[in-house]
């Protein structure tokens, strides 16, 4: 059991043990005589309340179904309404029936949410209507009102907030994931300039070497210390072509690295 018991469920698991501890307490003290089948029916349905409370809700929080969320309120206000009526009125197991109206907040519908907390309601206000002075009933009645009232405000607040904040989380991730595409975008872009301008350099210094080969060629028996010029400026040219690629190449490797974080480029070269 413990080990299915969600997060969101162990505030539901500690209200509900306080309560029955408390009236547990109450009744030694009160000294009122409990058979043995009293106590355990009382006990079977506290553990039944708490088995519902938690797998069962954590059953229907997942699937979503609203018939299946009304099936299992109405169980749950059932168990509750035998232990108030077993212990003889509501009391200290009241506070049972808190959990109940938030976690009616979490996954029921408002459509369906209010007739539910009105009878989670009315499950708390009958016994004192019934059994109490009709003055000290609708004092009570309004404290359990507001009880019920303040649950269901603050689980709707908590629970938007952590919409919002996995609506956050999950926007960033998609500003992350732009942000990388984006990123290998701008290196593929500066890998093809890089490979334009070496293509756009290679054809320059060899159509301009062509030239000068051709006309030391032309040259070459009748002058030729001016073929040797031709050829000298042809080794130059093809030494500033070179040089000129070597500095592309050093870009185009360069260029991803470039536009990494310091961190990463770091741990790439290592």
């Amino acid at each position: 059991l413990l080990e299915r018991v969600t997060s969101s469920s162990w505030a539901f698991v500690v209200v509900v043990c306080a309560a029955c501890l408390s009236a547990s307490g109450a009744m030694a003290y009160s000294g009122r005589a409990v058979s043995l089948a009293e106590a355990l029916s009382l006990a079977s349905a506290a553990v039944a309340y708490l088995v519902m409370g938690t797998i069962g809700f954590d059953r229907c929080r997942r699937s979503s179904h609203v018939g299946a969320s009304v099936g299992y309120f109405i169980i749950q206000l059932t168990l509750a309404g035998a232990m108030i009526l077993g212990r003889g009125s509501s009391g200290e197991l009241s506070l049972i029936l808190l959990p109940l109206a938030g976690q009616g907040a979490l996954i029921l519908p408002r459509r369906v949410m209010v007739p539910v907390c009105a009878l989670i309601y009315l499950t708390l206000v009958m016994p004192l209507i019934v059994r109490s002075r009709w003055l000290d009933a609708v004092a009570v009645a309004v404290v359990y009102g507001t009880g019920i009232i303040f649950v269901v405000v603050f689980t709707r607040m908590a629970a938007s907030e952590r919409e919002a904040r996995v609506r956050l989380e999950a926007a960033n991730e998609r500003l992350r994931e732009d942000a990388r595409r984006v990123e290998d975008l701008a290196v593929a872009n500066e890998r093809n300039r890089i490979a334009g301008e070496v293509h756009d350099t290679v054809g320059h210094y060899l159509t301009v070497v062509n030239v000068q080969i051709g006309a030391a060629r032309a040259v070459l028996e009748e002058d030729r210390r001016r073929a040797s010029d031709h050829l000298a400026r042809a080794q130059a040219l093809t030494q500033e072509g070179l040089a000129d690629i070597r500095r592309s190449g050093a870009s185009l490797r360069a260029a991803p690295e470039s536009l990494l974080p310091l961190e990463d480029a770091l741990a790439r070269l290592i």
